[in-house]
């Protein structure tokens, strides 16, 4: 198997970064450090599904495969590099931005600076006398990044050509395989994600807010049955795949797979390693016979664009949720300022 798999399209973005990487690795004298390359639009491949069934091979063979941003940073490929076996290594951004604190005497809320344009240095400082406030700099990671806790991921500090070289892949290659058995997998499934999402409304049920939230929380139920009940193919073949594979039970540490004990020896335990990287045939092998592991831990398998579809339907199902309960506030509001105006107009509607 392979150290890194780079696979990206070069953006003026990207380039640098890709080519940074690559300088890193060459000046590097592990083994495992040779003949990397960016891999995106290679000749010779004339059909897509060809390309396809190649860069999905390279995944499977490859320990860490380069994730830089696109047009988002949550993208497909993370997630269908966690399926397919390999690590995805992502960049990991701060975000910085000022902010005005007044004391509790001056009664006033921080003030967020999104520009200075406004702000030159010397009514700052006018300003800040005149509140005895301060101005602090405050950082934030985005939040999304939290749906990848408990799973193999690289996280980079910085930027990929500052920190990662292969000693470090090497080096975090091995502490994430120690740490096998506290990997959530079921997260690589939409069942989780459709269990997180209504529990968020069983919550608020719970609470007791009245016969409206009461109502809001059934429909939204019924919604979110019947949407996932149209897109559920990948769920029952996830929950098949699990009974006959026995995912929770039927679990290998690295290097006690019988291919060898040296724990670098990933024959048997990476995913379509084997001969030559053959394509896994369905019967939990890569084809040569080898059982598909990452760390030990057998794979489920999922499409991850079923995953996102179902994700983005949950979301425009909370959407429409928050918009009913909205309305009816205003509407209840309305009631107890003007009975008559909205007796009125609940009797026009009739």
């Amino acid at each position: 198997p392979q150290l890194l798999m780079i696979n990206s399209s070069p953006t003026p973005t990207r380039t640098p970064q890709i080519e940074a990487v690559i300088r890193n690795f060459q000046e590097s004298g592990l083994p495992e450090a040779r003949g990397l390359t960016n891999t995106y639009g290679e000749k010779g491949v004339d059909k897509h599904t060809d390309a396809r069934t190649l860069y999905h091979n390279e995944i499977s063979r490859s320990k860490f495969i380069l994730c830089p941003s696109g047009i988002g940073w949550d993208t497909y490929r993370i997630w269908e590099s966690i399926v397919l076996g390999a690590i995805p290594v992502i960049e990991k951004h701060r975000y910085e931005y000022e902010k005005i604190v007044y004391p509790p005497s001056a009664n006033k809320r921080p003030r967020l600076l999104h520009s200075q344009e406004h702000w030159n240095a010397q009514k700052m400082r006018r300003h800040l006398r005149r509140f005895n406030a301060t101005l602090e700099t405050v950082g934030y990671y985005d939040g999304w990044r939290k749906s990848m806790d408990d799973l193999p991921v690289l996280w980079i500090d910085g930027t990929f050509g500052d920190e990662l070289t292969p000693e470090l892949l090497v080096e975090q290659y091995d502490a994430l395989a120690g740490r096998a058995a506290e990997f959530r997998y079921e997260k690589l499934t939409s069942l989780y994600w459709m269990q997180f999402l209504e529990s968020f409304l069983l919550n608020h049920n719970a609470n007791g807010n009245g016969n409206h939230d009461a109502l809001v929380w059934q429909r939204a139920m019924e919604t979110l049955s019947s949407t996932f009940n149209d897109h559920s193919t990948s769920v029952k073949k996830f929950m098949k795949q699990a009974a006959a594979k026995q995912i929770d039970d039927d679990l290998v540490q690295v290097g006690d797979d019988g291919a060898g004990d040296d724990a670098g020896d990933d024959a048997g335990v990476r995913a379509g390693v084997g001969d030559g990287g053959d394509v896994d045939d369905g019967d939990g092998t890569d084809g040569a016979g080898v059982p598909s592991y990452l760390f030990g831990s057998r794979q489920p398998e999922i499409l991850s664009w079923v995953l996102f579809a179902e994700l983005k339907l949950v979301g425009i199902v909370l959407v429409v949720v928050a918009i009913r309960r909205w309305d009816a506030d205003a509407n209840a509001d309305a009631a107890k300022s003007d009975p008559d105006k909205t007796n009125g107009d609940v009797g026009s509607k009739r």
